[in-house]
């Protein structure tokens, strides 16, 4: 009884964040593959259809702000780390976030506040994105204190 009780308050407690906050991290199992779908619009010219493997560079996932960090950047300017992430198909989306942030990320990454730009707190993400276009606005996926935005939105199921 006890553990159902434990149970059924984290499941209340995450569809509450999730009313609050969605974002990709939160698509279940059934909406890998639309996030797939998408993922390949960007990567084509990587897709391995026999091994159903998709290969992303990181480029199209990460975005960087401007060099002088005082200054607003005038637009969002895409990061190129020379380096490619295998995903594949039957991986839940929160898992590809998870790879993609461990492989790409996990060096990188201190406060969010780095000075090469790998890392982006909320106000530098939206200030890199403004203006934005009000008909396709960035999704922005906190990790931490960091935040990583995908250049087109993912539908997000609407909380219960």
């Amino acid at each position: 009884m006890k553990k159902m009780l434990v149970t059924m308050m984290l499941l209340l407690s995450s569809s509450v964040f999730a009313a609050v906050a969605p974002t990709l991290m939160e698509l279940n199992e059934a909406d890998s593959k639309a996030m797939y779908n998408t993922l390949a619009k960007w990567g084509t010219r990587y897709v391995d259809q026999e091994r159903n493997l998709i290969r992303i560079d990181v480029e199209d996932v990460l975005c960087r702000r401007g060099q002088n960090n005082n200054q607003e950047p005038e637009g969002c300017r895409l990061v190129d780390i020379n380096h490619k992430v295998e995903l594949t198909r039957t991986d839940s989306a929160g898992m590809m976030l998870a790879r993609l942030l461990e492989t790409h990320l996990g060096s990188r990454c201190d406060d969010g506040n780095s000075q090469d730009g790998y890392c982006l707190t909320a106000a530098r993400l939206i200030r890199c994105w403004y203006p934005w276009d009000p008909k396709n606005p960035p999704v922005l996926i906190p990790v931490g204190r960091r935040y990583i935005c995908w250049l087109e939105p993912v539908r997000v199921p609407a909380a219960q």
